[in-house]
């Protein structure tokens, strides 16, 4: 038996990506979308961690990490093999782009006690830098790019703390939440968060509430008390749908917030991008595959 460490959907559902025990394993989902099981189509086996990992929209690419490491590799699952490998300071997130083009990259530099996070652009063929962010201040957990391709997001640890950059030139555009007072900064550290596959919106959990906000226009959309810390969040693209992580594990439907059940499992939740499967199991086997269940009862 596996313990599940990371988990990454591709955008369109059909694919998913789990790291375990220094292996990765690529899933074809349609079986589980017909009642079957979770089909294997590509394993990798890693030195380190890679407990950061993507999936390209169409599952043909597979991008891997380990936290605070260098290094990111793209594998191409068709033909098994190594496509490139990237040298940055201390990787934190990766994330693909909607075409597929592009992958984004939370980066830290640490000098003395100062930790610089960047976001860095890379082509997705090759792995050379395309642009890198002016430096920020905490590292970036969460990154991806919204659904049109012209906006990169990222999420600010430990306060739950967006940015949005413009995805071409690379220059910071807006942050949200704004002017949180020393208070509400208190309150968000160590917050667990999302971002929708289509990038269109990013959920935080903290102190026992969890919020919603969409990127395009820094508005708060739901925000909704789920009774205690959680350590693991997930969102459906279309907002609908909020599952919350061990230890408050239970299913959200927004933007009321009215409970819809609850996830079994004490694993990092996980929700496909159309909000129909749920992963949230921390173990699987190889023989079996993960266990995903409807999210919607």
């Amino acid at each position: 038996e596996l313990s599940l460490v990371a988990s990454a959907f591709s955008r369109d559902g059909r694919w998913l990506a789990t790291s375990s025990a220094g292996k990765v394993h690529v899933w074809d989902l349609s079986p589980v979308r017909r009642g079957g099981r979770a089909a294997l189509v590509f394993r990798v086996t890693e030195v380190a961690v890679p407990d950061r990992i993507a999936l390209s929209p169409d599952g043909a690419h597979l991008a891997v990490a380990s936290h605070g490491h260098p290094e990111v590799r793209v594998y191409d699952t068709a033909k098994g093999s190594l496509s490139w490998t990237a040298s940055l300071h201390a990787v934190t997130a990766i994330a693909f782009a909607p075409d597929g083009g592009r992958l984004v990259v939370g980066d830290v530099l640490i000098e003395e006690l100062l930790r610089r996070g960047f976001a860095v652009v890379l082509d997705a063929t090759t792995g050379v830098p395309l642009w890198r962010s002016p430096a920020v201040d905490r590292p970036l957990r969460d990154v991806a790019f919204h659904s049109d391709g012209l906006l990169v997001i990222a999420v600010l640890g430990p306060d739950g703390v967006a940015v949005v950059w413009d995805a071409e030139r690379g220059n910071e555009l807006f942050r949200f939440p704004a002017r949180l007072t020393p208070k509400e900064v208190s309150e968000r550290i160590g917050c667990a968060s999302a971002i929708t596959a289509d990038g269109q919106r990013v959920a935080f959990a903290f102190d026992g509430r969890a919020e919603v906000w969409r990127v395009d226009s820094a508005e708060r959309t739901a925000a909704i008390e789920v009774g205690g810390r959680t350590r693991s969040i997930a969102l459906a693209r279309d907002g609908s749908l909020l599952v919350t992580g061990s230890p408050v594990a239970a299913r959200w439907t927004l933007p009321h917030g009215a409970r819809a059940g609850t996830v079994g499992g004490d694993g990092r939740v996980n929700l496909s991008p159309d909000g129909e499967l749920l992963l949230s199991a921390s173990s699987y086997t190889e023989k079996v595959g993960p266990e995903l269940e409807p999210a919607r009862r």
